[in-house]
């Protein structure tokens, strides 16, 4: 039996997802990375900013594998959003904590 045959028997179980902007992201490449304390990280030659403050962590980055498109984040498997390219002038006036020991 060919393949294509073999396909052809179970196409009525064969389930669709919804469409998504999503969706996608199952497919996307997989990375660690770990934020600096200035919520950066470096990826691909260029540095991105995290969407929410998870500076000291470390993150998963979902991205497409062979085109440089959207980079999303991902934090213990919970999305928390797209990351931006750096804007170095905003990020160098953002208020930060300092911990004193």
């Amino acid at each position: 039996m060919k393949p294509i045959d073999r396909f052809g028997i179970d196409l009525s179980r064969i389930r669709f997802l919804s469409p998504s902007d999503d969706t996608d992201e199952l497919f996307y490449a997989e990375t660690e990375r770990h934020v600096k304390k200035d919520n950066t990280f470096s990826f691909r030659g260029k540095r991105y900013e995290t969407p929410v403050d998870l500076r000291g962590r470390k993150i998963q980055l979902r991205h497409e594998r062979y085109r440089d498109g959207a980079v999303i984040v991902y934090q213990n498997d919970r999305r928390i959003g797209k990351a931006r390219l750096l804007d170095a002038v905003a990020n160098g006036m953002a208020r930060r904590q300092t911990h004193d020991p």
